[in-house]
């Protein structure tokens, strides 16, 4: 099934605007918030990983014009080629068709919570140059049990099989090394729709024993990977299954079903 078609491009285009539940949307603004501290220089090579409809591209260029795009998708590309991207390029997160080592920056903006993001940490590990710096944002498997919002998208996203992955995040940061990378700055965001706000919590690297529900990492490539069989990433989150478990479901998805047809939301 073909999730990133036309419709997912115009879905995207509504959800910036006005989201379903009434969280927000990160808005550009805030995207630069984060993008600014990678300190892209004028020469530098960056690739917008997930462009989408090239939403991200007018902030990028403020500091770089040598901007690269990649989407799963001609339905998607095509919306995006009204930016003057050097190149679009077909692909994905885990197997992009860029040559190893071509860029000084990835950015990836609410793309790695639908990809397998294991073997997406390991392709832009290849793709980027030593010392190159990702930016990757995504959903923490522990959120708050009393983030309705979080709870809803997360089952309604399941419901309607669409891709939808949740990060370890401090499993993660404890075995970033395998992945080739450090972490330079980590930001947490607890609730869904925090982001939107850039309601942030700085993450402690040594003290991640909190739930929240969205973050941003920025990590800086230290050496060449190609393989580990580590896993940090899951099909539903630990709270969704906690959830189940209390309710005396076995099976999340069952859970979900059942959750759905005996409530409004």
């Amino acid at each position: 099934m073909n999730h990133f078609n036309k419709e997912y491009v115009e879905y995207w285009k509504n959800r910036i605007i006005n989201n379903s539940d009434g969280s927000i949307v990160a808005n550009e603004d805030i995207a630069d918030f984060y993008i600014r501290i990678l300190q892209i220089s004028h020469a530098d090579k960056v690739l917008d990983l997930g462009c989408g409809h090239g939403r991200f591209y007018p902030t990028i260029s403020q500091y770089s014009k040598n901007i690269y795009g990649i989407d799963v998708t001609y339905d998607v590309i095509n919306e995006a080629s009204q930016y003057p991207y050097v190149s679009l390029v077909k692909g994905t997160a885990e197997s992009s068709n860029f040559a190893e080592k071509s860029f000084n920056e990835v950015i990836s903006w609410g793309v790695f919570d639908v990809v397998d993001q294991e073997k997406g940490f390991l392709e832009v590990n290849r793709i980027l140059k030593k010392d190159g710096v990702f930016l990757v944002t995504g959903k923490n498997n522990s959120y708050s049990s009393d983030d309705s919002k979080a709870f809803i998208a997360e089952r309604n996203a399941k419901l309607k099989d669409f891709p939808n992955h949740f990060t370890d995040v401090s499993l993660l940061i404890e075995n970033i090394g395998k992945f080739g990378f450090e972490v330079l700055h980590a930001f947490a965001f607890k609730n869904r729709g925090d982001l939107g706000e850039n309601k942030f919590i700085s993450i402690d690297l040594n003290n991640i024993d909190f739930n929240f529900y969205e973050f941003v990492l920025i990590l800086k490539k230290h050496k060449d990977i190609s393989l580990t069989d580590f896993q940090f990433c899951f099909e539903f989150s630990e709270t969704a299954i906690k959830k189940a478990t209390e309710n005396n479901f076995k099976n999340t998805l069952d859970f979900f079903k059942w959750h759905k047809k005996n409530n409004n939301e």
